[in-house]
């Protein structure tokens, strides 16, 4: 009787497993290509795209390597879309992924999407590095989606993790839980996958994340959204903007490191609180004195999504073009691909020419 009690048991905990893992991946991916990426690269590039970005995906684009980036078009020409959740969002949205597809055919290009949750430049170029050397990638043309909480997550959250080696990569260490919390620590990727992809016996599994999630407290992240905004409230010190502008300027040496790159295009855009003046730092004016003080200023262009947040004003709205309650002031799913991905196609239409 116990043994059909725990064969019964098994199996509705087999339910449970198979529930938390992406209907896109099997367990057999996660122990063979998944774990190996989080384990690999957790001390170049801080934290990589979660399993929820593997859900959000149609089966067909998702591989071993998604939680890294998503390829889009077979063209000769080469693009690169770093960025945090802005540019995730590209790889996520329906609407949005439908216009890059025809961009691709339109103008002979594949485009990577590489933009992951709470990225910011200092992990931009260490992820050049990494799709680089490990994955071939070498884009003609790189465009860098630049949030506004950049400044907050480079000067709260990865200043003291980041590093540069002798030959000038940066790379981005991932947190120390007894030190750090953040909600994207790798480390709560990593705890998840490991029992996921295990072959102990499907109760067992269940077991453990329970008791994973009874050990785990409720804990304020190190840097809150309080203290990531406190640095939109206020004007910048000259202190924390030279220090902003050289990690920019490490960048584009990254990306122009690569012969083969054309030209550096970056992305950025005000959020419902610049709109109405209460923020009084916009990354968007560091990025543009970053771009004049640096040599290959020639070859960079910058691409601010005010105006065309203010023309869509006048027909609906600011809490239609916005998220409702999300204070950081990410682009409604419709407008996201309205405003966002048509206004960027439409640049890059222009910088690739006919």
């Amino acid at each position: 009787m116990l043994v059909i009690a725990g064969i019964v048991l098994n199996f509705f905990a087999g339910i449970i497993v198979e529930s938390k893992i992406p209907k896109t991946i099997s367990t057999s991916d996660i122990k063979s290509h998944y774990l190996d990426h989080y384990e690999r690269y957790s001390n170049e590039l801080n934290h990589l795209g979660g399993l929820n970005l593997l859900e959000d995906l149609p089966k067909d684009l998702v591989s071993p390597n998604t939680i890294l980036y998503v390829k889009l078009g077979e063209g000769s020409k080469r693009i690169l879309i770093q960025g945090d959740s802005w540019a995730e969002v590209l790889a996520t949205n329906l609407k949005s992924r439908i216009l890059i597809e025809e961009f691709t055919k339109s103008f002979d290009s594949e485009i990577f999407l590489a933009g992951i949750g709470s990225y910011s430049p200092s992990i931009f170029s260490a992820q050049l590095r990494v799709l680089d050397r490990d994955f071939g990638i070498k884009p003609d043309y790189v465009i860098a989606v630049v949030d506004q909480t950049d400044i907050g997550d480079e000067l709260c959250r990865y200043k003291s993790l980041r590093s540069i080696e002798r030959n000038g990569e940066v790379s981005v260490a991932t947190f120390i839980p007894a030190q750090r919390y953040e909600y994207f620590m790798l480390q709560n990727h990593l705890k998840t996958m490991r029992v996921l992809g295990s072959d102990s016996f499907n109760l067992y599994k269940v077991f453990l994340l329970a008791l994973d999630n009874l050990k785990a407290q409720p804990q304020r992240p190190t840097c809150s959204w309080s203290d990531i905004q406190s640095y939109l409230e206020k004007e910048i010190t000259d202190l924390d903007k030279n220090y902003f502008i050289e990690i920019i300027h490490d960048y584009i040496n990254k990306v122009f490191s690569q012969e083969k790159t054309k030209k550096l295009l970056f992305v950025t855009s005000p959020h419902k609180r610049h709109l109405t003046l209460e923020y009084k730092t916009d990354v968007k004016d560091l990025i543009l004195e970053a771009i004049k003080s640096h040599p290959a200023h020639n070859r960079i262009t910058l691409l601010d999504l005010k105006p065309s947040i203010q023309d869509k004003l006048k027909e609906v709205s600011i809490y239609s073009i916005y998220k409702k309650n999300d204070v950081s002031s990410h682009l409604s799913n419709e407008y996201h691909s309205k405003i966002l991905t048509q206004t960027l196609m439409s640049e890059l239409s222009n910088m690739l020419g006919p």
